[in-house]
């Protein structure tokens, strides 16, 4: 199977970076497919968004069961 992610960061951001299951520069806001999962197991996708107060962490957890 397959899922999509979508993700949305404040209009001062100015960079975000993914780690995890996927990875690199993404844009602050947009949506992206897993690709084909097929190995069972719990998948993480982190993404990691800065401005000029900091940087902030969000993260998903997909389990793949079959």
């Amino acid at each position: 199977g397959y899922a999509t992610i979508t993700w949305a960061a404040s209009d001062n951001t100015t960079s975000c970076e993914a780690s995890g299951e996927w990875n690199g520069p993404k844009t602050k806001m947009g949506q992206e497919s897993t690709g084909r999962l097929t190995s069972v197991g719990q998948k993480e996708y982190n993404i990691t968004c800065k401005n000029s107060n900091g940087q902030y962490q969000a993260k998903t957890t997909l389990t793949v069961t079959e």
